[in-house]
């Protein structure tokens, strides 16, 4: 079964936090303050849930139909972000009490971020290959120019600064680190050379990126088990 469990680095100690039973789990995301959890798991049937962070207390949950994959919460901790994978990687937001959901933009995702200036809404156009901003009233504006090594990206595989993006991407036994910069802006860490991993004929999944630490969180696919480790990136 799958569960959610938290790590305490510092201690080295473990707690499990959801007792769902799962067939299969994907990427949590953790809310602006820290309190809820937005997860998606399979058992039997397909789940969209919220859950204390501290008690793994379900606070709500829905049925989905299809599968979607949570990208990120508002800043007001009242809607969560995530794309339709099954629908042409469609951007949706959902009410985390009612989930009630909106359309927001067809062929976008991998990334959700509201800005706390203006509220507008950054996000990666699938088709034009490109981060771009949507405001309000629906305008977009292209934050950077055409990004590659983006054909096969998933959520917590881009992370935003103030200047640019970082896109990981898996390649054959490496792992390959970019930084564009936005329009405009001048970036010191364009196409850093790649970290490779040592692995035999698996791959690593990428789970995240840290902006303070340059640290990236992947797992490491075995014979019987996944180690779950993280690289340290020298920019």
């Amino acid at each position: 079964f799958r569960e959610l469990w938290f790590y305490n680095s510092a201690k080295e100690t473990f707690r499990q936090i959801t007792h769902v039973n799962a067939d299969s789990m994907l990427r949590p995301i953790v809310s602006h303050d820290s309190k809820s959890i937005a997860l998606v798991y399979r058992k039997k049937d397909l789940y969209l849930i919220i859950i204390d962070a501290v008690t793994g207390t379900i606070m709500s949950r829905t049925t989905l139909s299809e599968l979607v994959y949570p990208l990120n919460w508002s800043l007001d901790n009242k809607f969560i972000y995530a794309t339709e994978i099954w629908n042409e990687n469609n951007l949706v937001q959902y009410n985390v009490n009612t989930f009630e959901k909106k359309h927001i933009r067809d062929n976008s995702g991998v990334i959700a971020s509201e800005s706390p200036i203006d509220g507008s809404l950054t996000t990666f156009d699938y088709a034009l290959n490109k981060l771009i901003s949507i405001a309000h009233d629906g305008t977009t504006t292209p934050l950077t120019g055409y990004l590659p090594n983006t054909k096969n990206i998933y959520a917590g595989q881009m992370l935003l600064n103030d200047r640019s993006v970082i896109v990981a991407t898996q390649g054959e036994e490496k792992l390959q680190v970019y930084e564009y910069p936005f329009i405009g802006q001048q970036s010191a860490l364009v196409n850093t050379a790649p970290v490779k991993l040592k692995y035999d004929d698996q791959y690593s999944w990428i789970y995240s990126i840290n902006s303070k630490s340059h640290n990236i969180l992947a797992e490491k696919k075995e014979a019987l088990n996944s180690i779950i480790m993280q690289l340290e990136l020298a920019f």
